[in-house]
């Protein structure tokens, strides 16, 4: 590999390119291809000490790589959410996970807030509402496909479906769901009327 390579006008000499043959640092996973230019650093001239490993400018650290995983959605609902609604467990990363949640026509979920984790939603299918409040701020917001919304760590929700369809939301959770204790019931403006999963 003889050439120099150039990322964000940072000149790479060939040692700076990683090899699929050589050896991943000691407690590191390999990560890239043979050739692969990996993105650098924040260039520093103090060869600053960053976890530990002495750090120079233009060197490449490599972090800890996940194995990528493919996986289809279930057929089944794999868990009851603790707000009632059906989820289809999907993939996830160290950084959080993805689910599909999905309400049935004409129900109401459990009004909730999380302990620990926070929400990004999108809606796939379906019309609906969703009421989130935050300390004095409140507000009601119409569900149907292309609605993106989120739910801050702290935020009181409760959603509901309108009468004629299924409501169905791609969820993203930072970080991933720790678990059954992650949810506390809290006062919503509607009667829930789907059964509670996991909430206290």
């Amino acid at each position: 590999m003889g050439a120099v390579e150039h990322v964000d006008r940072v000149e790479l000499e060939p040692a700076h390119v990683l090899d699929e043959s050589a050896e991943a640092p000691r407690g590191q996973r390999r990560g890239a291809w043979a050739g692969e230019v990996l993105p650098l650093q924040e260039e520093r001239g103090d060869r600053a000490q960053r976890n530990g490993v002495a750090w120079h400018p233009g060197e490449i650290i490599i972090g800890a790589m996940a194995e990528f995983m493919t996986m289809r959605r279930s057929r089944e609902r794999t868990a009851v959410a603790p707000d009632g609604s059906d989820v289809h467990a999907l993939l996830g990363v160290t950084a959080g996970g993805m689910a599909e949640f999905e309400l049935a026509a004409g129900a109401v979920s459990t009004a909730v807030t999380h302990r620990t984790v926070e929400e990004i939603w999108y809606v796939v299918r379906g019309r609906g509402a969703m009421w989130r409040r935050q300390g004095t701020r409140e507000e009601v917001v119409a569900l149907e496909p292309g609605v993106c919304l989120t739910v801050p760590l702290g935020t009181h929700f409760q959603f509901r479906a309108a009468a004629d369809d299924a409501l169905v939301v791609l969820g993203v959770t930072l970080p991933p769901w720790p678990g059954a204790d992650e949810a506390i019931v809290v006062t919503g403006p509607w009667a829930a009327t789907v059964p509670r999963d996991g909430v206290t």
